[in-house]
Formats: C-alpha cells, sequence, structure tokens
C-alpha cells in the first residue's frame, strides 16, 4: 500500500521527467501530435544548438483503413511550414508495425541518421508526458554504448493545467506507462523471448492510400466511417 501511496502522487512526475543532455542531435516522435507539438519541436531545436532534427513514425490508423498517413511524413510538413530548414530534417519513417513501436522507431532513427553518415554524440528524445522515460530507456538500449541519451517530456497544452486523477485519459496514460516502463525495464518488453521486431520499410507514398479493407467492412449500408472513408489521421499512442 505504501508503495502504491507514493506512485499514486510520484508516479507521474518520474515517468513524464526531462532529463538533456548535451546532445547534436533531437529526435521528435512524430505520433504526439501535429502542429502544436511540432513547433515546441522547432523551439527546442533553435534554442538548443542541434545540429540536425529526426521525425520517427509509422503509418496511422488500421491496417485495413482505406487511407493512412504516414505520421513521420506529416511531421516533416507541419515542420517545413513553420520554416523549419529542410537541410536540418531527417524522416525516419516505417511501415506497419503492431508492438515494440518504441523500438522500431529507435531502430529507424539510428539508421536513417546512418544512412546520411551522422554520428551523433547525444540526442534528446523529444516525447510526449509519462511516455518519454520508456522512451529514453528504449532509445538508449539501441544507441548504446557510444551515444547519450536524454528526454524532453512534452505536455499538451490543454493537459498542463489537470491533476492526473481528474482526466480519464491521464489516468489510463498513466496506467498504460506504469505498465509498460516496467515491462521494458525488466524484460525489454519481450524481446528477451520473442527476438527483436523487424524494422519494415514505409511503402511507396503512391500506395500509403491503397485499399486494404476487408470484405466485411465494406458491406453495403454501412456508414462511410465504417466502410472506409477518409477518416486519416488517428495516430496510436506509441507501445
Amino acid at each position: 500500500m505504501a508503495l502504491l501511496a507514493l506512485w499514486f502522487w510520484w508516479g507521474e512526475p518520474f515517468l513524464c521527467a526531462t532529463n538533456r543532455v548535451a546532445a547534436d542531435t533531437l529526435v521528435v516522435e512524430g505520433w504526439i501530435g501535429r502542429v502544436e507539438a511540432m513547433r515546441v519541436a522547432k523551439n527546442e531545436f533553435e534554442q538548443g544548438g542541434y545540429q540536425c532534427l529526426v521525425v520517427t513514425g509509422g503509418l496511422a490508423g488500421e491496417p485495413w483503413w482505406e487511407r493512412r498517413r504516414n505520421v513521420a511524413e506529416d511531421a516533416k510538413s507541419d515542420l517545413l511550414e513553420l520554416g523549419f530548414p529542410p537541410g536540418k530534417l531527417i524522416v525516419a519513417s516505417y511501415g506497419d508495425s503492431e508492438s515494440q513501436r518504441t523500438y522500431v522507431s529507435a531502430l529507424a532513427a539510428k539508421h536513417a541518421l546512418e544512412a546520411k553518415g551522422q554520428h551523433p554524440k547525444g540526442i534528446n528524445v523529444l516525447s510526449r508526458a509519462v511516455h518519454a522515460r520508456r522512451s529514453r530507456l528504449v532509445y538508449a538500449k539501441v544507441f548504446r554504448p557510444t551515444v547519450k541519451v536524454g528526454t524532453i517530456s512534452w505536455w499538451p497544452y490543454a493537459q498542463q493545467t489537470r491533476s492526473w486523477w481528474r482526466s480519464s485519459s491521464r489516468a489510463k496514460e498513466l496506467l498504460n506507462e506504469s505498465f509498460g516502463f516496467a515491462y521494458e525495464a525488466l524484460l525489454s518488453s519481450g524481446r528477451w523471448f520473442t527476438g527483436a521486431p523487424a524494422l519494415n520499410p514505409p511503402p511507396p507514398a503512391n500506395t500509403a492510400d491503397r485499399l486494404r479493407q476487408p470484405p466485411a467492412t465494406r458491406a453495403k449500408g454501412l456508414p462511410k466511417s465504417c466502410a472506409g472513408g477518409s477518416v486519416v489521421h488517428h495516430t496510436r499512442d506509441e507501445s
């Protein structure tokens, strides 16, 4: 009971703590948000003296959706619209990944940097709220032992003044990340048993919107949203 009481008060601050390191590269997890989040990323880049910014992300939505957006490409578009210099931006995108998405994102970031001939001495990972602690742990495992890894926790403005127990979404995030961080810290989220997941390449741009729905979802009479209408931007939390 004492541990639960401590976690009730200190669990969220522990998981969402910001711990920067001296870094030349900023990694932004594209799933954390659109323009609001990318504006924070741009400000962090300008104030932190970074040399390059890497945006990571896979396909948004469910595998059977008619149109699926690439989260990393969305982040790139938002950053460019905000005036971010394209020469300092690296996109690390990947294909379908039903699990271990944080690990796959870290792999994608590492491979994208290597492909560009970049060898960072330190990286800071911009993540969302209570996911930040787990992101730092996963990225540190992928980039070890030569790269120092820090983290920056970003809160959506709408959530910054609330207590977590007053928000069902905050409470759910805290519960999920409490188990997720423990699972990653103790068992590497199961990679010890099943092996590391593969890094699937993203689909070509001209096939991203290909119809991929099972026949049952295209039955006559279903609402457009159920039958694969243009519900495009639904981003699942990383896990």
